[in-house]
C-alpha cells in the first residue's frame, strides 16, 4: 500500500464523514412538516417558508423535489416537507 493511496483513502473518508454531518444537520434543524389546507399553493407555501438567497421559485422546486411531487397538484391534508421557516 504506498502512501499516496492512504491519503487518498483518508480524505474520501473524511468527505464522507464531513457530508454525513451536514446532512444530519440539516435534515434535524432546517425543515419541517407543514398540512396543506384548503386553498394552498405550492407558490403560497414557498412564500411561507422562505429561504435565505433563493428566489420562491427555487424553494418550490426544492419541495417538489422533496416531497416526490411531479406537478403542483396538492390535496387537502397532504402532509409536505418545507424549509423551517
Amino acid at each position: 500500500i504506498s502512501k499516496r493511496w492512504l491519503i487518498n483513502t483518508f480524505g474520501v473518508i473524511l468527505a464522507i464523514i464531513i457530508a454525513i454531518l451536514i446532512v444530519a444537520k440539516v435534515v434535524d434543524s432546517d425543515i419541517s412538516k407543514i398540512f396543506v389546507n384548503g386553498y394552498d399553493s405550492l407558490w403560497q407555501i414557498a412564500e411561507a417558508h422562505p429561504v435565505e438567497g433563493r428566489s420562491v421559485t427555487d424553494v418550490v422546486q426544492w419541495i417538489q423535489h422533496t416531497n416526490g411531487l411531479n406537478n403542483a397538484t396538492l390535496f387537502v391534508g397532504q402532509v409536505l416537507i418545507v424549509p423551517m421557516s
